[in-house]
């Protein structure tokens, strides 16, 4: 997988880095989330021009951004992969951090675990409580679901930060999967004495465009239950309706 970088308003690449990753449903997943390539798959799916997995799969050439605007590649995590100088000549590498990425690629240590194998979940943090109701109040509520899931948000979000009916744990998060390989749990939507709650990864919540969504839509169908949609079906409807939901 190749992405290039050039600088804002010019067409020279200044470095280009060809990553070799192992072709795995997580690997491509992990792509996806620090690439963004949800929203290319979307318009490959508009155009005519690919499907869900064409993206994926596929290597993709992109500047890289990142939320403060254009990065300087000396500042990224490429230690996994082979950096190239935009001439041609390989680079003694790019820089950054030399440590181990860990599972998802954020250099974070794992959580800190509760006796239950959970991560130790805390309060939202006051900055993050501002952004969190502009992040609920942007979900697209064009169909009944997204509405539900946005309505659901603000009903947890209405309670207040004290009441934590949502609630963030620090540190990436290992899962073992059903088929008992290994997983990263980015949310969840759970219950305790006061009623219902949803839990996020504090990193991914912000980097990746579906989670606030895809939780929303648990709680919406806690409230809500669906007359036939249960266990592994629902699970693929609110990833469905999550990545909609999104636009």
């Amino acid at each position: 997988m190749r992405y290039r970088w050039k600088r804002p308003g010019e067409e020279d690449i200044q470095r280009f880095v060809n990553c070799r990753i192992p072709r795995t449903e997580e690997a491509l997943r992990l792509i996806d989330r620090r690439f963004k390539m949800e929203d290319e798959r979307r318009k490959a799916r508009k155009s005519g021009q690919g499907d869900d997995s064409a993206l994926t799969t596929q290597w993709s050439a992109q500047p890289i951004v990142g939320g403060g605007g254009w990065e300087d590649p000396n500042d990224c995590n490429w230690n996994a992969c082979d950096s190239s100088m935009g001439d041609g000549s390989e680079g003694a590498g790019t820089g950054g951090y030399t440590g181990d990425p860990g599972y998802d690629g954020t250099y974070r240590p794992l959580c800190e675990p509760t006796p239950d194998g959970k991560c130790v979940t805390r309060e939202v943090h006051e900055h993050e409580w501002d952004a969190l109701k502009i992040r609920i109040d942007r979900i697209n509520d064009s169909h009944p679901e997204c509405t539900g899931a946005k309505n659901a948000l603000r009903w947890a979000y209405d309670q207040g930060r004290e009441a934590q009916r949502i609630r963030f744990w620090d540190g990436w998060d290992p899962e073992v999967k059903k088929d008992g390989s290994p997983g990263q749990r980015l949310g969840e939507r759970l219950a305790d004495a006061n009623g219902p709650l949803v839990e996020y990864d504090s990193y991914w919540i912000w980097h990746d465009r579906q989670l606030l969504v895809h939780e929303g839509l648990h709680l919406y169908y806690y409230f809500n239950p669906h007359p036939t949609l249960v266990g592994e079906d629902l699970h693929k409807e609110v990833y469905r309706l999550a990545d909609l939901c999104s636009r």
